[in-house]
């Protein structure tokens, strides 16, 4: 059996290079950064998707926690302990900020615009004014010009992002104190109704 010539591993660089091809080694590579930095893109987009769905989920729980809330306000009399007050408002508390938090998570972020469209367009008629043979010599420095572009739009995201995820630990952090709260509400209701 013959052995394949190929390697799709070394995505045809050195073949080309091996068998005369006329592909730059260096565009090439610049043109690889360029597709990492895209890949990065869509990857920072999708964890941003996936922080506003954990944060509606609180929002969800959270919900439940105040018709909880207004269940135990129900058994509250005027002869109830000052205890009991304290513990449902602490819970309201908690469940109020950790809401206060997922809105922050989910408000309206004004992000860059990927490099598509009209900014590449600018960049290819300030080239396509050029001749051949400066034409080629700027290629590279395109590519580079779309890195550049690139990195920046991901960096503002980035930063943006880190900002959210804080939101979002700090809400799920003060979900976990509700949810704590809950608890030795439930069970100090329970023990005084059958206690």
């Amino acid at each position: 059996m013959r052995k394949k010539l190929y390697n799709p591993r070394l995505n045809g660089v050195l073949q080309n290079k091996i068998f005369g091809g006329n592909i730059s080694i260096k565009k090439t590579l610049w043109e690889d950064v360029l597709k990492s930095y895209e890949k990065e893109y869509l990857e920072l987009i999708n964890v941003w998707n996936e922080i506003d769905k954990k944060s509606q989920i609180i929002i969800s729980v959270c919900g439940i926690f105040i018709a909880a809330v207004f269940a135990f306000v129900r058994q509250i009399t005027a002869g109830s302990l000052l205890l009991e007050k304290i513990l449902i408002v602490i819970l309201l508390l908690g469940i109020i900020i950790t809401i206060g938090f997922c809105l922050r998570v989910l408000r309206i972020i004004y992000l860059p615009k990927p490099p598509y469209g009209d900014i590449i367009n600018d960049l290819v008629s300030d080239l396509s004014e050029l001749d051949e043979d400066e034409l080629e010599k700027r290629n590279t420095n395109y590519t580079r010009d779309k890195i550049s572009l690139w990195k920046e739009v991901n960096s503002t995201i980035s930063d943006k992002l880190e900002n959210k995820t804080t939101n979002l630990a700090i809400a799920q952090l003060f979900l976990v104190f509700s949810i704590i709260n809950m608890f030795l509400i439930t069970v100090y209701f329970l023990y005084k109704n059958l206690g």
